[in-house]
């Protein structure tokens, strides 16, 4: 399954994205499409994989807890339930790669709208967020990963 954009030039300055999708059902090619329904099939297609009893299993077993005299939380010892499969580091990581591509239109696209609706605090704190977790799990693919918003980003994990 192939969730990408291509970068094409306009002119000398303006750069345009061009939206592909393709999945293993409706699409077996890469397919051209505006961004919103790009956004719906991005959507639909994590919710599938969440949805997935196999990708994400929701029966975690029975857990043995044992309480730490210290502090009185309780730690998780033993846990018994069904294993997460051996795909699903890469599926995680290509959500969130693909979702950033949700953000980089966003920002690309959009930013003047949401300053005008006074909404950059809000766009910006969840962008951090984002970015700040997907720092702390390694599951960018290097400086790549970030395009257009890799100054952005730069900053974001100087701060911290």
């Amino acid at each position: 399954m192939t969730f990408g954009i291509r970068r094409m030039r306009i002119g000398s300055s303006n750069i345009r994205f061009e939206y592909l999708w393709q999945d293993s059902e409706n699409y077996k090619r890469p397919t051209k499409m505006p961004a919103p329904e790009y956004v719906e099939h991005l959507m639909a297609w994590i919710q599938s994989n969440i949805d997935n009893e196999k990708m994400f299993p929701s029966r975690i077993g029975n857990a043995q807890f044992m309480s730490k005299p210290k502090d009185n939380l309780l730690t998780c010892v033993k846990h018994l339930g069904v294993p997460f499969p051996k795909e699903f580091p890469s599926l995680i990581r290509q959500m969130f790669k693909r979702l950033y591509r949700v953000y980089a239109h966003i920002y690309c696209h959009h930013y003047p709208v949401i300053v005008q609706l006074g909404l950059e605090p809000h766009l910006n704190t969840s962008f951090k967020h984002y970015v700040l977790f997907i720092d702390e799990h390694n599951l960018s693919s290097g400086k790549d990963f970030w395009g257009p918003l890799g100054e952005l980003v730069d900053s974001m994990l100087r701060a911290e």
